[in-house]
């Protein structure tokens, strides 16, 4: 267990160091592509590009920069991380594969009870869900009756995340792991060491991609 929690440590240490490396890529990049931009519109202005550091690059720049990050992935990376910080701090990962790999015994009968009552969780939230996607004139389909695209595809990674949380806070529940709301909180939100390196690399990313798209696209 302690060696299993070793290599859990150096996974999310070099898996931090990649993620910062990318980042710190994405912004030399957007330093280059300011400085380039500003070049080449001055020397070659028939070329049809825009400087980054004109009077209009540099009101885009500072008004549009929350919108650039206004996307609906990095709401879907949040409730991600929810969601597995859920399943994983609260016990119901190591749970379920204890279960599933025939180590059921391993498990007291209150972990197993707990496993059951998220299993039916699940279940039901599933029967929900099909029964507003699934039946005829459901809900939540398209207006031409398509479930891609359809309002249930817009907002899957959000439902399957509210699942998954929902199992995992009922397992924690019932198994012990959590007495106090503190106890679901601090597991809901358990993930930010994992996520907050990928919001960075979000934010450098997408930044980039829109002053790209800035710099070339009239």
């Amino acid at each position: 267990m302690e060696q299993k929690s070793k290599r859990s440590k150096v996974a999310g240490v070099m898996f931090r160091k990649l993620v910062y490396r990318l980042s710190l890529l994405f912004a030399i990049a957007q330093v280059v592509l300011i400085l380039a931009s500003w070049l080449l519109s001055t020397a070659l202005p028939d070329v049809p590009m825009r400087s980054l550091l004109s009077p209009g690059g540099i009101r885009w720049f500072f008004g549009s920069f929350a919108s650039n990050l206004g996307s609906p992935y990095i709401i879907y990376l949040l409730v991600t991380a929810i969601a597995w910080g859920s399943v994983s701090a609260g016990g119901l990962w190591s749970s379920l594969v204890r279960y599933l790999t025939g180590r059921r015994f391993d498990l007291t009968s209150q972990q197993r009870f707990a496993l059951s009552a998220a299993g039916l969780m699940l279940f039901l939230e599933t029967v929900v869900i099909l029964g507003l996607t699934v039946m005829p004139h459901a809900v939540l389909l398209s207006i031409t009756g398509e479930l891609f695209p359809s309002s249930f595809s817009e907002g899957l990674i959000p439902t399957l995340a509210f699942m998954a949380t929902t199992a995992a806070v009922v397992y924690g529940l019932l198994s012990g792991r959590f007495r106090s709301l503190f106890d679901v909180g601090q597991c809901m939100t358990s993930a930010g060491e994992w996520v907050m390196p990928l919001i960075l690399l979000y934010i450098m990313g997408a930044q980039f991609i829109h002053q790209l798209l800035y710099v070339f696209m009239e």
